[in-house]
């Protein structure tokens, strides 16, 4: 499964860099990209919730996920 998740308040380089350590800490996710506000992740498992924790532990607000 590939998701698209729109993050509030991720708009520089050290918000991505936070953003793609938080992810790199879900074992199964593949970091495809991450832009200012967009991240895109792979998994062969259900993992919306644990990207939504991850991501909101390091203060950012997960608007939406989306399964592609």
């Amino acid at each position: 499964m590939v998701y698209k998740v729109d993050v509030d308040g991720m708009h520089c380089m050290g918000c991505i860099s936070t953003v793609k350590f938080a992810l790199s800490e879900i074992p199964s996710a593949k970091i495809i990209s991450v832009k200012p506000g967009k991240v895109e992740i792979e998994s062969p498992e259900d993992i919306k919730d644990e990207i939504t924790k991850k991501i909101e532990f390091y203060g950012y607000k997960v608007k939406e996920i989306s399964v592609v």
